[in-house]
């Protein structure tokens, strides 16, 4: 909507994210969907987060592995990602589907990996964190230079036959 995407400068998230103001209930159905340039291959800089939600996050290399990213939560998630942080833009889009108590990662529309699970994705919270994009707690934020655009959040599940023709365009 802007013209432009987020510019990360490798500082703290504590001072260089973008608070959404949105409680998103991480366990209802939900999509989160972004576009990004230029992430690092080394060092460990995270994408979004919830910390009440069990410490939902995602984030570049570290425990990921180089290149890759993890969407990690306390409570067993670890949906990894490969090839997203190697500089080159990729679209990402997450799907949680809590009908079928799965949640699926896709890379540049293409199915990556998965995570099931019984009860509930989110077995307890501290307490119901607003959205944060670009930071985690006060780690870092965005690698230098780094882009993220077109992040989009839905309410809702989207038909993963629907990935394929899914489109985020980013703006360079």
């Amino acid at each position: 909507a802007c013209g432009r995407a987020i510019l990360g400068n490798g500082g703290k998230s504590d001072q260089n994210r973008v608070e959404t103001n949105m409680v998103v209930d991480l366990n209802e159905s939900w999509t989160i969907a972004f576009w990004v340039d230029g992430l690092a291959s080394k060092g460990t800089h995270y994408l979004f987060s919830s910390v009440g939600w069990n410490g939902f996050r995602c984030f570049t290399n570290g425990a990921a592995g180089d290149s890759n990213i993890l969407v990690r939560q306390s409570s067993g998630m670890n949906l990894l990602i490969e090839g997203v942080a190697d500089h080159e833009d990729h679209e990402v889009v997450l799907v949680h589907d809590r009908k079928n108590k799965v949640v699926k990662a896709y890379k540049d529309r293409k199915f990556q990996s998965e995570h099931t699970y019984k009860d509930s994705l989110v077995q307890w919270y501290s307490r119901r964190d607003v959205f944060v994009v670009a930071g985690y707690g006060l780690n870092s934020s965005l690698p230098d230079g780094a882009l993220m655009d077109e992040f989009r959040i839905y309410s809702y599940a989207i038909d993963t036959t629907r990935i394929s023709g899914f489109s985020l365009d980013g703006v360079k």
